[in-house]
C-alpha cells in the first residue's frame, strides 16, 4: 500500500501526511508518500488518475487529502487488514449507510433524495457530520478525504473518470458506487483521524484555476456532478 497526496502544497501540507507516515505499524505500507503537486498536473481526481498509473506495483492505492491527520497507532494493520477478503475493493474513515432516498421513485423528485444518510467517523467532530463509529463495517458510499482503492477495481473500471467527471468533486461517489457496480465490497473503518477541510477550494489560487476549466466555477463543478 501507497499513500497518494493529491496537493496544491499549500503552507504545511506535508504536516498531516506526516502523522500518518509515523503511525504506520505494518511493512505492507510504505513510508514514502507520493505527493502530486499543480507541478505535475492540475485537479484532484486527474492527480489520483497520475498516482494509478505510476505506482503499478502497489496493488492497495490509499489516497488521503493533504488536511488530514492521524491520531491511531496501527491505521495501516486496520486497513490492510479490509483487504485481506478480496471481494473488498473500498475502504474510507468516513462512510454513510445510505445513498438516496427510499422512496425517490414514489414522490416528487428533489435533488435531496440523491443524498448520502447515515453518515459515521471517528474524526474529532464526528457527531457535527452525523455519529461517531470506531468499528468495521459495510457502507452504501465513503468520504473522499481518505480513499483506499483495490487497484484491480480501478482498472477493471477504466481508471478514474478524468474525461468525464470535474477534476475536483464527486470522484467518491463515483468510485464507490462503481465498486458496488463491479461487485465488491465497500467499507468503512473507523480510524481516529480528523480532516480539517477546505483548505484548498477557498483559496484564490483554486477559484482562479477553476474559473479556466470548462466548468467554469467550483459551484458549477458541484452542479455538475
Amino acid at each position: 500500500m501507497i499513500i497518494i497526496v493529491p496537493t496544491c502544497q499549500r503552507e504545511g501540507y506535508q504536516e498531516g501526511i506526516n502523522t500518518f507516515i509515523s503511525n504506520i505499524e505494518t511493512e505492507g505500507c510504505s513510508k514514502l508518500p507520493a505527493y502530486v503537486s499543480d507541478e505535475t498536473v492540475r485537479g484532484v481526481l486527474p492527480k489520483m488518475q497520475w498516482g494509478l498509473e505510476h505506482f503499478l506495483e502497489q496493488d492497495i492505492l490509499c489516497y488521503l487529502h493533504d488536511d488530514v491527520v492521524c491520531r491511531e497507532p496501527g491505521w495501516d494493520k486496520r486497513v490492510l487488514g479490509q483487504f485481506s477478503n478480496p471481494q473488498v475493493g473500498v475502504v474510507g474513515f468516513g462512510g454513510s449507510l445510505w445513498h438516496g432516498d427510499p422512496d425517490i421513485y414514489k414522490k416528487p423528485y428533489h435533488i435531496s433524495q440523491l443524498g448520502r444518510s447515515y453518515y459515521l467517523s471517528n474524526v474529532d467532530n464526528a457527531e457535527v457530520h452525523g455519529g461517531r463509529f470506531n468499528g468495521e463495517c459495510d457502507v452504501a458510499t465513503v468520504d473522499g478525504f481518505a480513499l483506499v482503492v483495490r487497484r484491480s477495481l480501478l482498472e477493471k473500471a477504466g481508471g478514474w473518470p478524468v474525461s468525464t467527471y470535474s477534476p475536483h468533486h464527486n470522484y467518491d461517489y463515483w468510485i464507490t458506487l462503481m465498486a458496488h457496480r463491479l461487485g465488491y465490497k465497500v467499507r468503512l473503518v473507523g480510524i481516529r483521524c480528523h480532516h480539517w477541510g477546505g483548505r484548498t477550494s477557498v483559496t484564490s489560487e483554486y477559484q482562479q484555476w477553476a474559473a479556466t476549466t470548462k466548468w467554469g466555477s467550483d459551484a458549477k463543478m458541484h452542479e455538475a456532478g
